[in-house]
């Protein structure tokens, strides 16, 4: 399975980078972090509004978000708050954004079993220098 997804997510990463193309484009200079998750009936994805690029340790090197649709779903949207935006639940639709405090979002409730792949890319190894 996670052949299948880095193949997809390498697709959604260059029609993103097409896009928005001051990112950085080194593919290797990330490391790709990703988790599944199930989501049921009366709940929300994550409570609350939030953003992934936060004061944790292991949220600093956060650079993208990305999450994969695993089925439909015809309520459970994924709101983001500044964008104004709301995205349906549509199986394999992938949804890329930054990591940042510009991009809040959260899942609305749900009326039925929702499930997701999410994950972030990361810079790769994090390191802090002295000069400027």
């Amino acid at each position: 399975m996670e052949k299948a997804l880095q193949y997809n997510l390498r697709k959604a990463w260059t029609i993103y980078l097409d896009k928005y193309t001051e990112a950085p484009k080194n593919w290797e200079h990330f490391d790709l972090n990703w988790k599944l998750h199930k989501v049921v009936p009366g709940q929300r994805g994550f409570n609350g509004w939030h953003y992934e690029h936060g004061p944790q340790t292991f949220a600093l090197p956060r650079y993208l978000v990305w999450m994969i649709y695993l089925n439909d779903v015809e309520d459970g949207y994924t709101e983001f708050l500044y964008q104004d935006v709301a995205v349906q639940p549509r199986q394999g639709r992938c949804v890329i954004w930054p990591a940042s405090w510009t991009h809040p979002h959260r899942g609305t409730i749900n009326s039925t079993n929702k499930y997701i792949a999410t994950g972030w890319w990361k810079y790769g190894p994090f390191k802090h220098s002295n000069t400027f």
